[in-house]
C-alpha cells in the first residue's frame, strides 16, 4: 500500500513537470506581438470584390487570391480558416498573421495585424486610376500610398 502511494506521488510529480516544461515552451500571440517580421506583399484590387496578392518576400506563398466575403485571416503561409488559437509555437523566422477586411467606409481594404508587421492596423482604397499597393511591415507604399493610412 505504502509503495503504490509513493508510486501515485512519483506519477503525479512527473506530469506536473511535463505541463510546466510545455507551459514554458509555448509561445503565446502576446509574446510574439513584439517581433517584427520582414515581409513584402503587392495587393491588387483592380476587380470589384476580389483581392489578389503576390508575395514578394517573407512568406512561403507566391500568389493568393479570394473574394470578399467579411473577414479573412492571411499568414506567411498562405489563408488561414478562421481564427488562430492563443497559442502559436514560433517559427524561427518569426510569424505573420493579419486580418484582410472590407474598410469602415466599405470600399477600400482593412488590414489588422495580429503578428508581424509593426502597424496595428493599415487601409488602403482603389479610388483612382491604379489599384495596386505594396504593403511592408513598416505599412502602406507604392503606387498609390496617397490613397493609404495607416495606425
Amino acid at each position: 500500500m505504502k509503495l503504490h502511494k509513493v508510486f501515485l506521488g512519483l506519477v503525479g510529480l512527473s506530469i506536473a513537470g511535463i505541463f510546466i516544461l510545455l507551459a514554458m515552451s509555448v509561445t503565446t500571440i502576446e509574446d510574439l506581438k513584439a517581433d517584427v517580421h520582414k515581409f513584402d506583399i503587392e495587393f491588387d484590387l483592380s476587380e470589384s470584390n476580389n483581392v489578389k496578392m503576390k508575395c514578394h518576400s517573407g512568406c512561403v506563398w507566391k500568389e493568393l487570391s479570394f473574394t470578399m466575403r467579411g473577414s479573412t485571416y492571411v499568414s506567411s503561409y498562405g489563408m488561414e480558416s478562421g481564427f488562430l488559437s492563443n497559442q502559436i509555437v514560433k517559427s524561427t523566422d518569426g510569424p505573420l498573421l493579419f486580418r484582410v477586411e472590407r474598410d469602415d467606409a466599405g470600399n477600400g481594404i482593412k488590414l489588422t495585424s495580429v503578428i508581424g508587421p509593426e502597424w496595428e492596423s493599415v487601409s488602403f482604397s482603389s479610388s483612382d486610376a491604379n489599384h495596386r499597393f505594396a504593403v511592408t511591415q513598416s505599412g502602406v507604399s507604392g503606387i498609390s500610398a496617397n490613397n493609404a493610412t495607416q495606425n
